[in-house]
């Protein structure tokens, strides 16, 4: 649906932009005082926008059942999305495993 497309793009957009926040804050941080802090904001909406990602993957495999294209799915270019994960879940690991 429209709603859906809508949802999911600006979930994905607001996740884009959390990240160029972020990297701007540590290197101000980095270039004004020499370490980085991080902002627990950023660690919980990260984490909050890799859930929904799991999620809306989870149940695009759940809407295909019986044919599960995992690396191209329906618009042949889910390996990206896939990477894109990983890559987010690692971080949000290593920021919950070393905050600060």
């Amino acid at each position: 649906s429209s709603f859906y497309k809508w949802t999911r793009g600006l979930f994905f957009a607001f996740d884009a932009l959390l990240i160029v926040v972020e990297l701007q804050h540590d290197s101000t941080t980095m270039a004004n005082k020499g370490g980085t802090r991080e902002l627990a904001f950023h660690r919980w909406a990260s984490t909050i926008c890799l859930v929904y990602m799991w999620c809306e993957m989870i149940f695009a495999f759940v809407l295909e059942f019986p044919k599960i294209d995992i690396l191209f799915g329906r618009t042949g270019q889910r390996f990206m999305n896939e990477a894109a994960i990983v890559q987010h879940t690692l971080a949000v690991i290593g920021t919950v495993a070393f905050p600060g």
